[in-house]
């Protein structure tokens, strides 16, 4: 009779070794991609820690930033870390890899222990998280973590009364928005949530906005001009992929009025019909949702679904096609990798280049994504019976 508990010990030192290689290798691909000439998102960077280093009020002196102050404090930090110079800029530029790879690895292990290795490599090793962290240098994924943590502490609390957990929750949640408000439709989802208390529910989806909104007030007495028109009213590409109003702008000149408040919409009946789902489905389903629905997409809004889809993907290939095609097109694109550029330059054909990764393949994949992301959301929501197709209805009846 075999030893059970060596075989275990024997498994787990297998799966470490997977574990370290993974990380490995996703690591040193981020860091290779940091090698590429950086791109506008951290030109940004570096003008925005500039003026912060110096104390100057970021939302007074340029429109290159559009969220809450506490990203603005890490970027004059990290200025003020690696100075001024052009060598010094390369050392800024690491410092964010290695920041938003830390939080990718945070992600990584929170997948394993929610699902398997396997979902975790998916999320580690994916070309759309990869680029993003290592390229493109945005910081998505700095809210998406504490939200996934808030929602555990979140679901198991089961007594409905407020407890330590709720506090840390609230404390993440809060964290979550004020480094990147890509929760702020969540607190209606909350509302509707029939798994937390009413006084649950309050503290939330209250006290979070609140802290996001006073992390302003430091910067209001110059700079409310520049808070309102650059984080408020920014709209970033009005490209609403799901109605392909991209698309149809780049034929028609014509812009689509109601996207915005469509998304809102669409977003509110989503969280309608998960209103049963635990709290950390419920996170996951939101992601998805932001970003299937949102009334303007750019490439980094890609990865915001990740960890989600990580977590949620069932047998079916919707994942493996988000993650090909999409990973694909970030690596050809001209706002991403531009490798296609690259190639095409070899044989002197730079209007092909810009026709195939420009404007026009943007409004044809961020649809594609959209769709990808439903398909995810609806086989997750037919799989927990929370839309039934007509035919099983009839069978129950």
């Amino acid at each position: 009779m075999p030893n059970n508990s060596k075989i275990q010990t024997a498994t787990t030192r297998y799966s470490s070794v997977i574990i370290i290689l993974i990380v490995a290798v996703g690591v040193i691909l981020r860091f290779m991609l940091a090698m590429f000439p950086y791109n506008y998102d951290f030109g940004s960077y570096l003008i925005v820690g500039d003026l912060v280093s110096k104390g100057r009020n970021v939302y007074a002196h340029t429109f290159r930033y559009n969220y809450s102050p506490l990203f603005s404090l890490i970027q004059g930090l990290f200025y003020n870390i690696s100075g001024s110079s052009a060598v010094s800029a390369g050392i800024y530029r690491t410092l964010f890899v290695l920041l938003m790879t830390s939080a990718d690895i945070i992600a990584f292990i929170y997948i394993i222990r929610k699902r398997n290795l396997l979902c975790g490599a998916f999320f580690f090793l994916n070309p759309i998280t990869i680029i993003t962290s290592g390229y493109l240098l945005q910081f998505d994924i700095l809210a998406v973590v504490p939200a996934f943590m808030a929602a555990e502490y979140m679901r198991h609390n089961t007594s409905g009364k407020i407890n330590r957990k709720d506090a840390a929750a609230v404390i993440l949640l809060s964290l979550s928005l004020t480094v990147k408000h890509l929760l702020f439709v969540f607190p209606a989802w909350i509302l509707m949530s029939k798994r937390l208390s009413m006084k649950r529910k309050a503290l939330f989806a209250f006290v979070p906005p609140a802290v996001f909104l006073a992390s302003f007030l430091p910067y209001v007495s110059t700079g409310m001009g520049g808070i309102i028109r650059n984080v408020f009213l920014y709209r970033s590409f009005a490209n609403f992929p799901i109605m392909f109003s991209g698309l149809i702008k780049t034929l028609t000149g014509t812009d689509n009025p109601f996207s915005f408040p469509l998304f809102v919409v669409l977003m509110v009946i989503t969280g309608y019909l998960l209103r049963n789902e635990e709290t950390d489905k419920l996170m996951a389903c939101y992601f998805i949702a932001l970003v299937c629905f949102s009334s303007a997409v750019a490439n980094h809004y890609l990865a915001i679904p990740c960890i989600a889809i990580a977590i949620l993907a069932g047998p079916t290939l919707l994942p493996d096609l988000y993650s090909i095609l999409l990973g694909i097109f970030l690596l050809l694109n001209f706002d991403g990798l531009n490798l296609f550029d690259v190639i095409i330059s070899e044989i002197d054909n730079k209007y092909l280049g810009n026709l195939i990764t420009g404007l026009s393949i943007r409004d044809i994949m961020y649809p594609i994504a959209c769709y990808l992301l439903l398909g995810i959301l609806i086989s997750y929501m037919k799989e927990k019976r929370i839309i039934d197709p007509p035919a099983k209805q009839m069978k129950k009846n």
